[in-house]
């Protein structure tokens, strides 16, 4: 008798689920897509780069939105980047598909926040774009601050790399030409204190 009631409710969980999966596609498929952009765009992006899935998600919904013919493209594109998980790879299969256009507009959607350059286009991250992180140590994304007010007087912080070695200019065993015509005293020898 219990395993009877169990049985049924099995039965009845999973055809509602199916229900509202049939009554409702495109919430049924969006993790697909998603997933698909994600994977576009870590081999478009490279693996350096950690890309948030939140971000990933209001990307590849906005631009599936607003760009026609975005989804057929972002289909074809997938099994590309799988394929060619560098990003000169990715960016050559899909120039010779056709399709290097799409994934450009993706690249740029990261970098910038926005899915393009136009006037009114949709915002999707401001703080979060990519275009602000090779400068994150020294320059705040604008309109937000890095301290009290003058904190940019402050000394800058170290760059953490080693500086470039100056080598010493190389010597020579020969004497000057003779008769070499002295060099001038000024700049511009035809002025009279040699500026403009």
């Amino acid at each position: 008798m219990t395993f009877e009631l169990d049985r049924r409710r099995f039965l009845g969980a999973t055809l509602s689920a199916a229900i509202i999966a049939l009554q409702s596609p495109g919430k049924a498929f969006a993790a697909t897509d998603a997933d698909a952009f994600m994977a576009v765009s870590r081999a478009a992006i490279g693996p350096q780069q950690h890309l948030n899935p939140t971000i990933a998600r209001r990307l590849q919904e906005t631009m599936a939105e607003h760009l026609q013919g975005f989804g057929a493209a972002l289909t074809r594109l997938e099994p590309l980047a799988r394929q060619n998980a560098d990003t000169d790879a990715i960016g050559k299969a899909a120039e010779e598909a056709g399709l290097h256009d799409t994934l450009r507009a993706i690249i740029a959607a990261w970098y910038t926040g926005s899915i393009s350059n136009t006037m009114n286009a949709p915002m999707v991250a401001y703080y979060e774009a990519l275009m602000y992180r090779p400068v994150a140590d020294a320059l705040p994304v604008p309109t937000y601050c890095f301290g009290v007010p003058g904190w940019w007087t402050a000394t800058p912080p170290a760059l953490g790399i080693s500086p470039i070695p100056t080598a010493a200019p190389p010597k020579t065993s020969q004497a000057p030409a003779q008769g070499a015509a002295p060099l001038p005293a000024h700049p511009l020898p035809n002025t009279p204190t040699g500026k403009l």
